[in-house]
């Protein structure tokens, strides 16, 4: 056999096997719908020559098209995901959900990311406002108590937090303070 057919054919036969490696990357990651995996699997057999018809399955598609309609596939229920945790508004849910998006680095053409971010920056800041009114409750603290009052009526979170009674203790506390300074300067006379 001449040298030169020898290595032609031993070249078609280590690149066959090449891409039969990337045929099973790629059968890999379809079943296991990780968009990581199936990226690189994918990007893989493009650089292996593997074109979207070979290795068809009995109903005539190939892996490598299988695979990409996977990948859209996991990233569109990535983002579904997204779009529900930013409809419900649950930090856990959102986190994961946004944490998933921004790992897997899904394709965001609409700016759902961001929405997602945005979304929970806002309801970590109502829970840290919410939380400051019930730290400023609890030390009796007036400017702090009538300052987070203000922050918290900004953002419209009455039904989240009793404003009415922050109020009333709020009210309880300048009367009491108003007391103690006019006793200080002996407008008051002790009683007893």
């Amino acid at each position: 056999v001449d040298p030169m057919v020898h290595a032609s054919a031993e070249e078609r036969f280590l690149d066959l096997v090449a891409k039969q490696q990337v045929a099973l990357e790629l059968t890999q990651a379809v079943h296991s719908g990780m968009i990581k995996a199936l990226r690189e699997s994918i990007k893989k057999a493009r650089e292996r020559g593997v074109l979207t018809k070979d290795f068809r399955d009995p109903s005539g598609e190939g892996l490598l098209r299988k695979a990409e309609l996977r990948l859209a596939e996991a990233q569109r229920g990535v983002m579904d995901e997204l779009r529900a945790a930013i409809a419900a508004g649950g930090i856990v849910q959102l986190q994961r959900a946004l944490a998933q998006a921004e790992d897997d680095e899904v394709e965001d053409s609409d700016g759902l990311i961001q929405q997602g971010r945005d979304k929970l920056r806002k309801v970590m800041e109502h829970k840290r406002r919410i939380q400051l009114l019930k730290n400023a409750l609890e030390t009796n603290d007036v400017e702090l108590l009538k300052a987070s009052i203000e922050e918290c009526e900004r953002d419209d979170l009455e039904g989240e937090v009793d404003l009415t009674m922050a109020k009333r203790r709020l009210e309880a506390l300048e009367r009491a303070a108003r007391k103690m300074e006019m006793a200080g300067a002996g407008v008051l006379k002790p009683t007893g």
